[in-house]
């Protein structure tokens, strides 16, 4: 078998070994074929029982030259998808050697899929993971390796300040993907729910500890569940002026000395 780059060019040469029990009064036709997976050629070679006279010509050396036409490594594209039920872990694999691959196992640390790829071939794989992390290796007759898969996870970047029984919340999701949802909780009671990337609220303080507290959601599974701060509200009560404390003090003394006479 001989390997041809693109649009190379080759002298290849070939040697016959003529049957002795050829009739030297005839010429004798051999069929010579050349082919590959794509196409095929064929020729003659046309022999004489004397051409045994001729002395066999010794081929010219060849000149070796080693061709790297292949490193053994693959191209990998692997991405993390969120969701509520199970993560999902898809990989696209491009085989850019010079030779097909067969049997080749992909696996994560619950499961294996079996891929073959034909040369410059690119194929697709899905795993379903809970975890959000996954170590992914691989093994075939030429090589093996693994590397890990880390997902993106959303966090809430917030800031807040208040004002007696008022407190004012901003935030904003970093690494936002659809089908997010952020729960503001005091004390336990949900106060307020959004899918919003970005939100300002007003909420309402009630008297003694208020624990703030958020979860960060996709769909009914919960990525976060932190609390911001315990917040201290106290009801301030009225408390009279001096000069109203005076004034009803001067009002009394008055009274009594008119109720003297």
């Amino acid at each position: 078998m001989t390997i041809f780059s693109p649009y190379e060019k080759k002298e290849i040469y070939f040697r016959y070994q003529i049957p002795s029990s050829l009739d030297s009064d005839y010429i004798y036709t051999f069929p010579f074929l050349i082919y590959n997976e794509f196409s095929s050629e064929q020729y003659n070679v046309t022999v004489r029982k004397d051409f045994l006279k001729i002395k066999q010509i010794a081929l010219p050396k060849e000149e070796k030259i080693e061709n790297i036409y292949s490193n053994n490594k693959l191209e990998w594209n692997c991405n993390f998808i969120l969701d509520s039920v199970n993560n999902i872990i898809l990989c696209s694999i491009k085989n850019p050697n010079n030779y097909e691959i067969t049997n080749m196992n992909v696996c994560i640390s619950t499961k294996c899929e079996k891929v073959d790829l034909k040369l410059n071939e690119i194929k697709s794989i899905t795993f379903d993971t809970n975890n959000t992390s996954e170590k992914i290796s691989y093994i075939y007759e030429k090589e093996n390796g693994e590397f890990t898969l880390s997902a993106v996870i959303p966090s809430l970047d917030f800031k807040y300040n208040y004002n007696e029984n008022i407190l004012y919340l901003n935030y904003t999701i970093l690494n936002y993907i659809p089908n997010l949802k952020v729960n503001i909780y005091i004390n336990n009671n949900l106060t307020s729910s959004s899918n919003y990337e970005e939100n300002e609220l007003n909420l309402n303080l009630i008297e003694g500890n208020n624990t703030i507290r958020y979860e960060l959601m996709i769909k009914d599974k919960v990525l976060q569940n932190e609390i911001i701060d315990t917040i201290y509200y106290e009801k301030k009560t009225f408390i009279e002026s001096p000069v109203n404390t005076t004034k009803t003090w001067i009002e009394s003394i008055l009274t009594w000395i008119k109720n003297l006479f």
